[in-house]
């Protein structure tokens, strides 16, 4: 529902309807939120998505930070009234999010790792711990737990060998060849930026927000 209510779609609306403001503030979560978990951006568009929303927040908790780059110097008692629906944790979470996420991508360069922005690792990682989910589920023992990562560990060991046909497991999908870098954009992956209509979500939605009114 998240995805839907502070999407590129929703700022659009807002913006036609003289809410200049509050679209540039849902654009800028989108943003964000793409920079971490969409497909088909370059490091350089994720680490600006990134900025724009830390610098959002900065400037109106702590505009003296642009002058002095230390957020030691946080002022945890200061009112958070011009950033509506913020907490103090809240605050915290996300400037430490893209803080590390950004520490994280200068080591990359060093380092040469390829860049997997939702996992903070790489897809081979991601999908080892979805099957592992998936053979396991939400809830299990200790007994189930040493019986099936004993099968998960055979099976992904087949990823070690070319000539072994593997398959990667998510939540929602089985694929059998990895995707392509995160910074590609093969024009399928935009996932962020369409619009699936469901009629009878949105009603019990609206008849949610109309109760509640």
């Amino acid at each position: 529902m998240q995805k839907k209510i502070l999407s590129y779609q929703v700022a659009v609306s807002i913006e036609q309807n003289n809410f200049h403001e509050e679209a540039e503030y849902v654009r800028t979560i989108a943003g964000w939120h793409e920079a971490s978990d969409g497909r088909g951006l370059s490091q350089l568009q994720r680490s600006k998505y990134n900025y724009q929303m830390l610098n959002y927040i900065i400037d109106n908790f702590m505009p003296w930070l642009r002058e002095n780059y230390n957020f030691m110097y946080i002022d945890i008692n200061r009112s958070m009234e011009n950033l509506r629906g913020f907490t103090r944790e809240t605050f915290i979470d996300i400037t430490a999010n893209i803080e590390t996420q950004e520490h994280r991508r200068r080591q990359n360069n060093i380092f040469d790792y390829p860049e997997h922005p939702r996992a903070s690792t790489t897809d081979d990682v991601e999908c080892f711990f979805s099957m592992t989910r998936r053979q396991l589920g939400d809830t299990f023992t200790l007994k189930e737990f040493k019986s099936g990562w004993r099968k998960i560990v055979r099976e992904f060991c087949k990823r070690l060998n070319p000539n072994i046909p593997f398959y990667y497991w998510t939540q929602n999908e089985r694929f059998k060849f990895k995707h392509a870098s995160f910074d590609e954009d093969n024009g399928q992956d935009r996932r962020l930026h369409v619009v699936r209509h469901n009629q009878r979500e949105a009603e019990a939605f609206f008849q949610h927000v109309i109760s509640r009114a």
